[in-house]
């Protein structure tokens, strides 16, 4: 009897680690959508944009803002290679004459985590980065 519970245990055992719990690739269609930066480049910068995908063309405008009320938009232009997003985000200022933030230039490499997040690295004057996006909204 002990040695039958025994198997019955192992096999109940070996059923649970085959299972799999992993969900398959996640569309890049997830990236259509209201996205915000979680990791700021410039103390106090929060910026969000739009982004629109066409077969592999991923274009985006928003807005970003500072604290001291400095304003402007932001204009997204990239690709997608394989499950793999390549976009450039140029931050400009919205009214002259160009204070202490007149523009940000990043580039950014990454992948969906989910169909949330947009996790990878972000160069920006040379210098890379970890940059994560958070959709907020379709």
């Amino acid at each position: 009897m002990k040695s039958l519970r025994r198997l019955l245990i192992a096999c109940t055992l070996v059923a649970m680690g085959c299972s799999s719990t992993a969900t398959g690739p996640i569309p890049l269609s997830a990236l259509d959508g209201r996205w915000a930066g979680n990791d700021a480049e410039v103390p106090g910068l929060s910026y969000q944009f739009t982004l629109t995908l066409a077969d592999t063309q991923i274009q985006g405008a928003g807005q970003w803002a500072l604290p001291d009320g400095q304003t402007g938009a932001v204009s997204v232009a990239g690709e997608t290679i394989g499950d793999s997003v390549s976009i450039d985000l140029t931050l400009a200022q919205a009214h002259e004459p160009a204070a202490t933030f007149p523009f940000l230039l990043e580039h950014f490499d990454g992948r969906l985590k989910s169909s949330v997040d947009l996790t990878g690295t972000a160069t920006v004057d040379g210098a890379a980065n970890h940059q994560s996006y958070r959709k907020t909204g379709s």
